[in-house]
């Protein structure tokens, strides 16, 4: 005879899935399930602006594991398996299940979980038709200008410069792209994002058109007036920058494919040229002044 059933028993259950919280970054409502509590609280705290309750468009489901790396050699890279895109890294893994819908990812033990956010999101914009890149971003006059380099290059400085004007980022702008009225040439936005630098608190949700792009270098020698000069830049060296600042570590063809004709259309369509500046509040009246 089996053992006597009680009402602890009856009353035992599995514990429930964890709810999945709702975001939206550039037009994109998402849902990410994470197993982790404390990566559940860091998610509402540090994508707090970014919380939607429209219907997701995509799913990412993220596991925790008690191992404190992954053995992969390279830092990061994408590549395609039957189809669909995986990205590996150290500290975490991202696969694809259904393109453009479905997601899962593992997670080392330890820090990470905005790495693996902006890696993942980078992929699923791109395959929606947008970029990101390692930008900071500034709304002035009604529109959005995007200043691209490698760290230590000064879009953290020019984004404590802003003062009161709205900050979509120090570190990371996505870009999408839009047809114009009546099916005019296409219009380039530049939205926020939580992915962020130093400066997380002023960033906000929003977006404009995309006014300029302005290319940083790490090493700047400003020689004209207000300590700013611009300059011209070749549209083969536009783009390998914009390559080099697109958050696609070591991408697989795939991903070039994509990435590649659009980048060569944002440039025909937006002027980008090279920003040389001093620290200072001048650089907005030098910028006002060359770009009109």
């Amino acid at each position: 005879m089996g053992p006597e059933y009680t009402d602890s028993m009856q009353t035992a259950r599995p514990a429930r899935a964890p709810k999945p919280l709702r975001f939206q970054i550039a037009g994109i409502p998402f849902a990410v399930r994470a197993s982790s509590s404390q990566h559940r609280q860091w998610l509402r705290t540090a994508y707090k602006a970014f919380r939607t309750k429209r219907k997701p468009w995509v799913h990412l489901a993220i596991r925790t594991r008690s191992r404190s790396c992954f053995y992969v050699r390279n830092r990061e890279r994408i590549v395609q398996d039957g189809g669909h895109w995986q990205l590996e890294s150290q500290i975490f893994r991202i696969r694809e299940l259904i393109p453009r819908k479905e997601y899962e990812a593992e997670i080392a033990a330890g820090p990470g979980i905005g790495d693996l956010m902006r890696a993942w999101f980078s992929g699923v914009l791109l395959s929606r038709g947008g970029i990101l890149l390692h930008a900071a971003g500034v709304i002035r006059a009604g529109r959005a200008l995007v200043f691209c380099g490698p760290t230590g290059s000064g879009k953290t400085t020019l984004a404590r410069l802003a003062g009161s004007q709205p900050l979509l980022s120090d570190e990371s702008i996505a870009i999408t792209r839009r047809s114009g009225a009546h099916g005019s040439a296409k219009i380039y936005y530049a939205h926020g994002t939580p992915f962020f630098g130093e400066l997380a608190a002023a960033t906000v949700n929003r977006c404009a058109p995309i006014g300029e792009i302005f290319l940083l270098d790490a090493k700047r020698s400003p020689r004209t007036r207000g300590g700013c000069r611009l300059s011209s830049v070749r549209a083969s060296q536009s783009m390998a920058q914009l390559v080099a600042q697109s958050f696609l570590r070591r991408p697989a063809a795939n991903s070039l494919n994509i990435l590649l004709p659009l980048l060569d259309e944002l440039i025909q369509r937006v002027r980008v040229c090279r920003l040389e500046f001093d620290p200072t509040a001048e650089i907005w009246d030098f910028i006002d002044d060359t770009c009109r």
